[in-house]
């Protein structure tokens, strides 16, 4: 049975984003763009800091809500590499070596 989800919409492609439910409140105060970075995209947002623009990643930002903030040697991982799925049930944390290992045997 599939995880049960609402949809926000990135502000640039109009690109629907599934978001569980326990997240869309928090998820849906802020507006989500696309950014592609190389060959992958990401839902992200931009946050302004001391003067300074730093850009959040959506799954990130969930999986923070999910695990807890994290040592920046663990990643958050979309089990099905789909960068527009953000529900709890498709996000990871993994090492960072356990990721680009993943990533490289699947690209």
């Amino acid at each position: 049975m599939m995880e049960p989800f609402e949809v926000i919409m990135t502000t640039n492609t109009d690109r629907p984003v599934m978001v569980s439910l326990e997240d869309y409140e928090a998820v849906a105060e802020f507006r989500w763009f696309e950014k592609r970075s190389a060959a992958i995209s990401y839902v992200a947002r931009s946050v302004k800091s001391g003067g300074k623009v730093a850009t959040i990643r959506l799954h990130r930002f969930i999986g923070d809500r999910m695990f807890g903030e994290q040592p920046p040697t663990i990643e958050r991982h979309h089990k099905n590499r789909d960068p527009f799925d953000c529900r709890r049930s498709n996000i990871e944390a993994l090492p960072r070596s356990d990721h680009r290992r993943l990533h490289r045997t699947i690209a």
